[in-house]
């Protein structure tokens, strides 16, 4: 009980403390700026919210044309889909994927009707390496090489912060994955 109490109380202190801080100053006027009804737009980060930029030679004309292009191969047999033009046209619209999930959160299914080559085994790996510029491979091979140990650490008893510790200590001391 006086533990907690305690870590409040330093809690408290830091807050108190860090209000002179300029990055705390600036983050709270620009909060208050914002007109009220309004909330302020958070920055976000990370693999989940990239937004790639559209060539600049395809206009919307072109996109439709190429979705078009990819739904016929879809319905073609495996065997006589045209992989380049399979690849180069889901390159080219990429962009556009990544908007409708990102900005639009269009469902799966929707996604789906639009792109129904992209739910293939090799699309989905290309797909991967479109967004994270590495391999499907070196993901499971990581997945693989940590599962034990982190099922091992799901099913530990401790602190959470004790389990988030030790699972940052193994990412700091582990290589990085060769390419």
């Amino acid at each position: 009980m006086w533990h907690q109490r305690i870590k409040d109380k330093f809690k408290n202190s830091r807050k108190r403390g860090d209000r002179d801080q300029p990055q705390v100053v600036k983050r709270l006027a620009a909060s208050s700026a914002t007109p009220s009804g309004k909330s302020a737009v958070k920055n976000v980060w990370g693999l989940v919210h990239f937004l790639p930029e559209r060539s600049a030679a395809d206009s919307d004309d072109t996109i439709q044309q190429f979705i078009k292009q990819l739904q016929r191969q879809s319905q073609l047999k495996k065997d006589k889909r045209d992989q380049e033009l399979i690849t180069s046209r889901m390159d080219s619209t990429f962009a556009d994927r990544r908007q409708e999930i990102v900005v639009k959160n269009k469902s799966v299914a929707s996604i789906k009707v639009t792109y129904p080559i992209l739910f293939n085994e090799q699309e989905i790996t290309r797909e991967f390496m479109r967004l994270s510029e590495r391999s499907l491979g070196d993901f499971t091979n990581g997945v693989k090489k940590y599962s034990d140990r982190l099922i091992c650490l799901k099913s530990a008893r401790g602190k959470l912060s004790e389990l988030a510790t030790e699972c940052m200590e193994m990412a700091r001391t582990s290589e990085p994955p060769i390419k």
